[in-house]
């Protein structure tokens, strides 16, 4: 009689999951070859008008002010829109354009994934709550507010869950009505919020990171009582993160934790003004900080270090441009010393995170100013916005761009760059 043999079920299970995977991949082929494009639809708008605009829009509208519970209406212009939508999808690689009008806010967004593009539209309608979302469109597939709802309701249920006995954070809109030129929302006031917000954007190790720094700035600026040159705070501090690199750490992390303790005590706003967290954490001593003899240098230059290693060297370009807009208009007036230093800023934050250890090895071994700084000795500075026009233009001229490529130039030059 002959015996027949079964095939073992190990190779039948190999061959289902082997089936499964090829499916799995064949879907995710099609979802980018079908659902994502070659190229972004939409592009940057200018927004660096609007960056200094937003300066004062957030002292008027700052919330932290109001009592817990406090029912109140955030109102934005068509122009702080743009911005915020601008900035939140540059740090993705991508772009964003709104369209308001009568009761609805349509966004068309271009975002990089997967080395394609996703093009997407996504229209938003009066809500007395959140917004209600209508439609929304991936590339050549739209899907109606009836698929988009349960969809939008499980992602809160996961993401927005309530902590503490208090509700979900969406709770606090208490409506969203959209006009042809402008937004309000209106939203309760809640006095937790700074705390929860603090543990999206910086998390617990990260956290925990700059409370180390924070101490070792503390010991370093108390080491020495009076005004201070910027590499004596730079040096112990990326010694410490270099040893802690080198001891199993994340060393691009523990250079942005640095550095965004060196911003935060230079431009003013120690961290306790903005991290709950912070406020247990002993203070820096208030003694000035100074490069090349100037207490501006520092600022503009770890400022914008700390916003490209955290959000990217264009972020931080528009900013510091901005600023110096704003100071031609109505301060200082435009320094084209302080455009190269946030230009070398940008460069040093985008190296803190590419070439991390290579920039802690630099750093602790101690630099000294004409290592941080480019040559801006005989760049224009303190120019009023008429004189700025006169001369250059403004931004885009010919004048200005031979300037700011002079500029660039200067910047590529220096020793901290070069391997």
């Amino acid at each position: 009689m002959r015996q027949v043999r079964h095939r073992p079920r190990y190779r039948r299970g190999a061959i289902l999951l082997l089936c499964l995977l090829a499916l799995l991949a064949n879907l995710a082929a099609a979802l980018r070859w079908g659902l994502l494009d070659a190229a972004p639809q939409y592009r940057p708008s200018a927004t660096v008008p609007a960056l200094q605009a937003m300066l004062p829009w957030w002292r008027w509208q700052d919330p932290r002010r109001l009592p817990d519970g406090a029912r109140t209406v955030l109102r934005l212009s068509a122009g702080e829109l743009q911005l915020l939508a601008d900035q939140a999808t540059r740090l993705l690689g991508g772009a964003s354009q709104l369209k308001l009008s009568p009761g609805q806010l349509q966004i068309q967004t271009s975002v990089p994934v997967w080395g394609r593009w996703a093009n997407v539209e996504l229209l938003l309608l009066d809500g007395d709550t959140l917004p209600v979302i209508d439609r929304l469109q991936l590339g050549g597939l739209a899907w109606p507010r009836w698929v988009i709802t349960p969809l939008l309701q499980a992602a809160l249920a996961i993401a927005d869950r309530p902590q503490g006995g208090t509700p979900p954070l969406h709770q606090m809109v208490q409506g969203v009505r959209f006009q042809t030129d402008s937004a309000r929302i209106h939203y309760r006031w809640r006095a937790d919020l700074p705390a929860r917000l603090s543990h999206w954007l910086v998390p617990p190790a990260q956290l925990a990171r700059m409370q180390v720094y924070q101490a070792a700035l503390v010991s370093a600026v108390r080491a020495e009582r009076g005004a201070q040159e910027l590499p004596a705070l730079l040096m112990p501090l990326f010694h410490l993160a270099r040893e802690r690199s080198l001891a199993g750490g994340e060393a691009a992390a523990e250079n942005r934790a640095a550095l965004l303790v060196l911003a935060a005590h230079l431009g003013g706003r120690p961290l306790a003004s903005w991290l709950p967290q912070a406020k247990a954490w002993p203070p820096v001593p208030r003694w000035p900080v100074l490069l090349a003899g100037r207490n501006d240098f520092p600022v503009h230059l770890l400022v914008s270090a700390a916003l490209a290693a955290e959000g990217g060297g264009p972020l931080a370009d528009a900013l510091g441009l901005a600023k110096e807009l704003g100071d031609a208009r109505h301060g200082s007036g435009f320094s084209f010393n302080d455009y190269a230093i946030n230009r070398a800023g940008s460069r040093l934050g985008e190296l803190a995170v590419q070439d991390p250890l290579r920039l802690q090895l630099l750093l602790s071994a101690g630099v000294t100013t004409q290592t941080l700084l480019p040559d801006v000795s005989d760049l224009p500075e303190f120019l009023p916005e008429s004189e700025f026009k006169s001369r250059f233009g403004g931004v885009g001229s010919p004048a200005y761009d031979a300037m700011t490529a002079r500029i660039e130039a200067r910047v590529a030059a220096m020793r901290l760059w070069q391997h």
